[in-house]
């Protein structure tokens, strides 16, 4: 690290001391009343209970206690160096992340975690932070949030982002759980970030693919559904912004994400997945769906950064008042009157106010200006009258959401007055019509990233009213404007400074003329390979998209996705620029790469007059996507009944299947498209047609949850008890998903409660399993039988306390679920509790008096599934409530050897400070310091070591802790053991030693270890094995080499007289039996025993070893001994 961060984290390092049961800190302090100097100071902080665990550690609440009185807490996670080194986790990012952040609190507003400071000792670093008493942000999803509370969170969050990313770190794993709580309702909400592990600074190490970030909140980037991004591409903190939006969605929508899957997430970028924004509808206004959806944008480039979306107008209303009221120290700044400078604001059209004779033009800045708004305190430029037009207008309406969001749609003046002949592009909303001046928009052009064209809403320019009788001189200043505003005209039209895509994009056909004029590449491509012709498609400019045809546009020329002019147009909905295109010769059965074609596109868009224009051009009706899926389909699953009922007047087939074996019906069943299925069920739509899956209609629409799909199905006889070719039927659908109104409009149709699956699970184990409370209430008024197993013996019981659903758990016992069920294996829920790690539920049980000794089949108590897993928080909760920490299964195995077996320290160190016996035995000798070496636990073997276990203790085979590292490779254990005095000589009952145990299975790392250390090369075995003569059987080329390189004598032979070649040989180890180094010695030998067939040749000839003779060793073979017979 560089010397300043280095600095900068010695500040931060603490003095402490940890003991078991708390950690002292040290510090010095000058006492000027009393005339004392570096006076020591104690601080005892003591750990109150663990608030979770993560990857590398844990995270403890800790209380600083002085008498009786707790003064102070704080939150310590700790992270194991163990994991770190195996994970090649660099724990001093985030420190340095901390530090960074926790020196800017006097400077930002108070949106991320406090860092108190660190200290480490030889297991692990401990980061000390701010502790919040209501938790994280996962906990109030399934709460009923308002939209003001959404707004409250999400501005923390943004302002918690904006100041990472202007220090140039990307947080990478953005998330609920990793934004706490530090007010909520019925005061204003306060929220901050944390938990910076997988922080990294702009371009560090930070290749495309690199991991980060949880599956649900993590951005395509990351899984490399961004197919136009290189693998060498750099992350940006565009990341943190994806995730943004998925946290925004996650509030709006009690907890939900818009992308369950990678897959979908894969499919969205791809274009096949619309974005889900129909949970976003009942809770958010448009411009906060807007918000949300300018977020979760495919292109990094594309997305919001957190500096324009503070910008944003649903983020923007109310927001003084929200920041004097959610921070303290931003009130405190006001009353003094030292408030912040206002943020450049968004322009209203209606507001603005002209009194020139023609309108006043709003141009992008140019990167080096320094436009602000208010009272600004920018660099004056030397031209005082650009200073003037880049001055913001200050009668700003928070609601200019269009003027905020979307690019201009109108050029005319400007374009007259730096073409000079009329634009025949359309006029639309981009400018309007006031006291005969109109007022235009023109959006950011973002020249920064130099690696993508992007066009992004930062910051706007006033120019200055410009007459339409502008001479030539007027012309060429409003062209240096434009230049002075980010386009540079003599720039290459590929280039970021090129208004070339730009133009087009936005329907300003006289600058496409004029750079056409200058020279421009009618078919330079983007990034996304869009050419200017694609843009003008997409956007609907028939004028710009003629002209550029005019000058030899390619029409079929397809971007990185495959797709056409034509597609765009038809994506869009721009029926005019699509009648062009078809004019001018247009393909429309052409597919991109996804083997969509423009009718399926308008189809799945719900453009209806490109759709019947494409059918009177001959568009094919049942052409299908690589997905299998015609343009009827597309409709379908997007709710499209005017396009679907074209369609099927034009003769669409109704039962067409997709790949999954789909038909329209089941697709507008699925996504819950009301009219749409009514539409298709009166054309005479199967019913209970099954797809691959043997899933009808019927079931698609239970498991999305859609009643009133539902209902139409049931009420035009779809069948209630169909089962799909897993055995589930509608009513099972419904409960896995947690549809509480489908799966009771099913019971008062009268569905069979009690039918079961193929695996024997009800539609009440479906509901405990996924911890659907209600759905689980519901059936259980309605008298379903709670004890009912499935074929492996478990109850909904079992399932709830499997999966950590403490509410359904609770629900149960009030209804009498039995504590002591056990499944076919043994497991009560108990069990099922402790092997997951669900400490609530494990509680909850306790509490009710189950029995915490129950052993299952292979005699394993609650306590050994806890430490098998590592689940200290369970394992401790077991022990204070008084279970036999000596208890052994079947095998004699305790509790300590389960978690020395699994590499689990913490729970080994807990189960010692509970009196748990380092030198216990299991059926085979096996103490808990065997089972961590034999498994490479370097960290538990070094605390068993520490806490006097005995290192040279035997199992019933006589192996010691060494044996058992070196027979499984695990050099940093082996090497362990010996600096703590372990023997090399050491022999097992068979006569073996650590070296033959490494030699046998061909650990050469481990075996140049123990020969450094001074291992016995001629030691043996009871049946006079060598070591090399182990590492011959197994064929062991390099650990042979290496014995033979350090003396080892090859002629050594064991009690039968067997040498390693021999034994080499007959085991048909070539490489072993022949190394090339031994070709001088032995070539003329072998030679002597092929001519006169000796049965060794004969041997090796079975083994099929190529015996090879350099020329030079030719001679006179006479006098040459030929090897001995290999004896079996």
């Amino acid at each position: 690290m560089a010397s300043a961060a280095s600095d900068l984290l010695a500040h931060f390092k603490l003095e402490a001391e940890i003991f078991p049961t708390y950690t002292s800190h040290i510090s010095y302090r000058n006492d000027h009343a009393r005339g004392r100097r570096k006076e020591k100071v104690e601080k005892r902080w003591y750990k109150d209970k663990v608030l979770g665990h993560g990857s590398f550690g844990e995270v403890c609440l800790e209380v600083c206690v002085q008498g009786e009185n707790i003064v102070d807490t704080r939150a310590v996670k700790k992270i194991e160096k163990v994991k770190m080194r195996s994970w090649e986790v660099d724990y001093e990012r985030e420190l340095l992340a901390l530090a960074k952040f926790s020196n800017l609190q006097d400077k930002e507003e108070d949106v991320l975690v406090k860092f108190f400071g660190y200290f480490e000792n030889a297991d692990a670093v401990f980061l000390a932070m701010e502790y919040f008493s209501y938790g994280d942000l996962a906990q109030y999803l399934e709460s009923p949030l308002s939209e003001p509370e959404i707004k409250q969170i999400t501005r923390d969050v943004v302002e918690g982002l904006r100041i990472m990313h202007a220090e140039g770190f990307a947080h990478r794993d953005l998330k609920p759980k990793n934004i706490f709580v530090v007010k909520k309702f019925p005061g204003p909400w306060w929220v901050k970030i944390g938990d910076f592990g997988m922080a990294k600074r702009d371009g560090e190490q930070t290749d495309l693919r690199t991991w980060g970030g949880t599956p649900h909140y993590q951005a395509p980037e990351f899984n490399g559904f961004v197919e136009e991004l290189e693998e060498t591409s750099i992350h940006t903190n565009a990341v943190d912004m994806w995730s943004l939006g998925c946290v925004v969605y996650s509030l709006a929508s009690k907890g939900a994400v818009p992308f369950p899957t990678p897959s979908a997430v894969n499919r969205f970028c791809n274009g096949k997945l619309p974005f889900p924004d129909k949970a976003l509808s009942m809770k958010l206004t448009n411009s906060g769906i807007q918000f949300v959806k300018d977020l979760l944008v495919r292109l990094p480039s594309e997305r919001l950064t957190a500096e324009t979306a503070q910008h944003a107008p649903w983020l923007r209303n109310g927001h003084e008042s929200f920041q004097s009221l959610s921070h303290p120290r931003a009130l405190s700044q006001q009353q003094s009157g030292v408030a912040k400078l206002p943020h450049p604001a968004p322009i209203d059209r209606m507001a603005t106010n002209s009194t020139q004779d023609a309108a006043p033009f709003l141009l992008p800045n140019h990167p080096k200006t320094f436009a602000t708004g208010g009272n600004s305190t920018a660099r004056p430029s030397k031209d005082q009258k650009l200073d003037q037009l880049r001055a913001e207008p200050t009668n700003v309406s928070s609601e200019s959401s269009d003027a905020w969001r979307r690019s201009p749609k109108s050029y005319h003046a400007m374009e007259e007055n730096l073409i000079g002949k009329d634009n025949e592009k359309e006029w639309s909303e981009g400018g309007e019509e006031r006291d005969g001046n109109t007022v235009f928009e023109l959006s950011t052009h973002n020249t920064r990233d130099h690696e993508r064209l992007a066009i992004t809403p930062l910051r706007r320019t006033v120019l200055p009213p410009i007459s339409i009788s502008l001479q030539k001189a007027e012309r060429r200043e409003a062209t240096r404007l434009l230049r002075d505003a980010g386009f540079d005209f003599d720039a290459p039209n590929y280039s970021p400074k090129s208004a070339w895509f730009w133009a087009a994009k936005h329907g300003y056909k006289g600058v496409t003329l004029l750079l056409l004029g200058q020279g421009a590449d009618i078919e330079v491509k983007d990034n996304d390979g869009r050419t200017a012709l694609q843009y003008a498609a997409s956007n609907g400019h028939e004028a710009v998209a003629r002209l550029l045809l005019e000058k030899g546009a390619g029409l079929e020329v397809k971007d990185n996705d495959g797709r056409t002019a034509l597609q765009y147009a038809a994506s869009n909905g721009h029926e005019a620029v699509a009648r062009l295109l078809l004019e001018k010769g247009a393909g429309l059965e052409v597919r991109n790469d996804f083997g969509s074609t423009a009718l399926q596109l308008a189809a799945g868009s719900g453009h209806e007059a490109v759709a019947r224009l494409f059918l009177e051009k001959g568009a094919g009706l049942e052409v299908k996507d690589n997905d299998e899926r015609t343009a009827l389909q597309f409709a379908a699953s997007n709710g499209h009944e005017a396009v679907a009922r074209l369609l099927l007047e034009k003769g669409a087939g109704l039962e067409v299947r997709n790949d999954f074996g789909s038909t329209a019906l089941q697709l507008a069943a699925g996504s819950g498209h009301e009219a749409m299925a009514r539409l298709l069920l009166e054309k005479g739509a199967g019913l209970e047609v099954r797809n691959d899956f043997g899933s009808t209609a019927l079931q698609l629409a239970a498991g999305s949850g859609h009643e009133a799909m539902a209902r139409l199905l049931l009420e035009k006889g779809a069948g209630l008890e169909v089962k799909d070719n897993d055995g589930r039927t509608a009513l099972q659908y419904a409960a896995s998903y947690g549809h509480e109104a489908v799966a009771r409009l099913f019971l008062e149709k009268g569905v069979d409660i009690e039918v079961k699956d193929e695996p024997g699970w009800t539609a009440l184990q479906y509901a405990a399993s996924n911890g659907h409370e209600a759905v689980a209430r519901l059936f259980l008024e309605k008298g379903v039988d709670i004890e009912v197993k499935d074929k492996h013996g478990w109850t909904a019981l079992h399932l709830a306390a499997s999966n950590g659903h403490e509410a359904v758990a609770h629900l149960f016992l009030e209804k009498g679920a039995g504590l002591e069920v056990k499944a076919n294996d043994g497991w009560t829920a108990l069990h099922a509790a402790a092997h997951n790690g669900h400490e609530a539920v494990a509680r909850l049980f306790l509490e009710k008096g189950v029995d915490i000794e129950v052993k299952d089949e292979p005699g394993w108590t609650a306590l050994q599934y806890a430490a098998s897993n590592g689940h200290e928080a369970v394992a401790r909760l077991f022990l204070e409530k008084g279970v036999d920490i000596e208890v052994k299964d079947k095998h004699g195995w305790t509790a300590l050897h389960l978690a020395a077996s699994n590499g689990h320290e913490a729970v080994a160190r807990l189960f010692l400070e509970k009196g748990a016996g380092l030198e216990v035995k299991a059926n085979d000798g096996w103490t808990a310091l065997h089972a961590a070496a034999h498994n490479g636990h370097e960290a538990v073997a070094r605390l068993f070591l520490e806490k006097g276990a005995d290192i040279e203790v035997k199992d019933n085979d006589g192996r010691t802790a060494l044996h058992h590292a070196a027979s499984n490779g695990h050099e940093a254990g082996a090497r362990l053991f010996l600096e703590k005095g372990a023997g090399l000589e050491v022999k097992n009952t068979a006569g073996w030693t650590a070296l033959h145990f490494a030699a046998r299975n061909g650990h050469e790392a481990v075996v140049r270890l123990f020969l450094e250390k001074g291992a016995g090369l001629k030691a043996k075995d009871n049946d006079g094995w060598t070591a090399l003569h182990e590492a011959a059987r197994n064929g062991h080329e390099a650990v042979a080499r290496l014995f033979l390189e350090k003396g080892a004598d090859i002629e050594v032979k064991k009690n039968d007289g067997s040498t390693a070649l021999h034994i080499a040989a007959r085991n048909g180890h070539e490489a072993v039996s022949y190394p090339k180094y031994l070709q001088k010695q032995y070539s003329a030998t072998i030679a002597h025993v092929s001519s006169s067939l000796h049965k060794s040749f004969n041997i090796c000839f079975t083994h099929s070893l190529r015996l090879q003779f350099p020329s030079n060793d030719f001679g006179n073979f006479s006098s040459i001994k030929p090897l001995p017979s290999i004896r079996y």
